[in-house]
């Protein structure tokens, strides 16, 4: 169609809506934050835990959900506002493995989230950064880009930084508030 509408079965309320490989992928849920939860196999209408591969992981450490990173194959990054960690497919009723990339490599702008090819690119709190499917982290914007980036932008109001991808030309784009706009 071309209207929005409810996913349907009964998924609870999400800030983060994700295809991820044959499931529908939700993060920073309304009354779990720090919870993933993904739909059943091949069923993005079937949300009944422990049943038909569809479940949930809860975080307790890391903080809120701020992005999911699908890469294919099963395979991805969970961002959270201090942390990231891997998503990789398993073969048993867990169905997802997840594993700490890194701590302090969080997103801190969740609109800020592309995925491009084998890479995703973001704002965290130490600069604009690059991290591959297998949790290689770079600082991408290390002294110039992230000073005239912190000298330009309204940092009260960081969440409304957006990226956008160029898949044409392999280019990332970011648009920010600017500081007295």
């Amino acid at each position: 169609g071309t209207a929005f509408a409810a996913l349907a079965g009964s998924p609870p309320k999400a800030g983060i809506v994700v295809t991820f490989g044959d499931f529908v992928m939700l993060g920073d849920l309304d009354d779990f934050p720090d919870r993933v939860q993904w739909s059943g196999v091949h069923d993005h209408t079937f949300w009944t835990n422990g049943t038909r591969s569809a479940d949930k992981q809860d975080f307790h450490n890391g903080g809120r959900v701020m992005g999911i990173a699908p890469f294919g194959n099963g395979r991805g990054l969970i961002f959270h506002e201090d942390a990231t960690r891997l998503v990789t497919p398993i073969d048993d009723r867990d169905v997802f493995t997840f594993a700490m990339a890194g701590m302090d490599r969080g997103l801190i702008a969740k609109h800020s989230l592309v995925t491009l090819g084998p890479w995703a690119f973001g704002l965290s709190r130490s600069g604009f950064f690059m991290i591959d499917q297998n949790g290689q982290f770079n600082l991408i914007g290390a002294d110039r880009v992230d000073k005239w980036f912190q000298d330009e932008c309204e940092t009260t109001r960081i969440s409304a930084v957006i990226g956008a991808p160029d898949p044409a030309r392999n280019r990332v784009f970011w648009i920010f508030p600017a500081s007295g706009a």
